[in-house]
């Protein structure tokens, strides 16, 4: 005869606060299910929120890649227009001055 998916799961001895496992237990009995079933719930839970986290950063680390060649290539053009308004700026100066 075939094991259930409980029969087969490992078995795994867990020292816990007190107080943490009366947390878990009133949680588990909110939600209706046991201990174990609880305890397994958020440790699954745990796991899908790191790997949405990394597919996150992932995400932004290649923005940021991005970002960084799209400066690469404009940097020299933004340093050539703000030598522009500097003279532009100097040549207001020099004319309200009446130079």
């Amino acid at each position: 005869m075939a094991k259930t998916a409980t029969e087969s799961a490992d078995r795994f001895m867990l020292r816990m606060p007190p107080a943490v496992r009366q947390r878990l237990a009133a949680e588990a009995q909110k939600a209706g299910r046991s201990l174990n079933a609880e305890i397994v719930a958020r440790l699954e839970k745990s796991l899908e929120q790191e790997s949405e986290v990394q597919q996150i950063l992932d995400v932004h680390e290649e923005r940021l890649d991005e970002h960084e060649t799209w400066s690469a290539k404009h940097d020299s053009r933004i340093d050539a227009l703000e030598a522009i308004v500097r003279e532009l700026r100097s040549d207001l100066m020099s004319m309200m001055r009446g130079g």
